[in-house]
């Protein structure tokens, strides 16, 4: 008789249990970052830098560029994001660490200025090929 009461019970429970533990886990998000994020970039100097990505909701980010640091906990739609003080220009190459669920690492980045340019074909034109262009260049 007691058998009868409490293997449902148990079988509802076990159950239970594996459909909680299947969306406890297809709930974890690994830690991304937006394409212009990336090995051998260049991050602007003199100014204020914000990082930012996606991870599952409440979950803390930890972020490093050479040797600053600076965390958050994501908010209800898993979106982070820090801001560092303005990083000198650098001529050695450093890391760039996130730490979340996983681990993501940038290497090679530099600081420096970054520049945006658009326009015609004439842009390929090399310095080489103009008569004045190794004048403009040292200038």
């Amino acid at each position: 008789m007691l058998a009868r009461v409490l293997l449902p019970c148990l079988s509802r429970m076990v159950l239970s249990l594996i459909t909680l533990r299947f969306f406890t886990i297809s709930l974890s998000a690994d830690v991304t970052m937006p394409s212009v994020f990336g090995d051998h970039m260049v991050l602007q100097q003199g100014v204020t830098l914000p990082v930012w990505g996606d991870a599952s909701p409440g979950e803390r980010v930890s972020v490093m560029i050479g040797d600053r640091y600076e965390e958050t906990k994501t908010d209800f739609r898993g979106h982070w994001r820090v801001t560092f003080r303005p990083i000198p220009k650098s001529t050695a190459s450093f890391t760039v660490v996130i730490n979340g669920n996983n681990r993501l690492e940038f290497r090679d980045v530099l600081a420096g200025d970054v520049w945006i340019c658009a326009g015609e074909g004439n842009m390929e034109f090399p310095c080489s090929q103009s008569a004045t262009g190794w004048e403009m260049v040292e200038s």
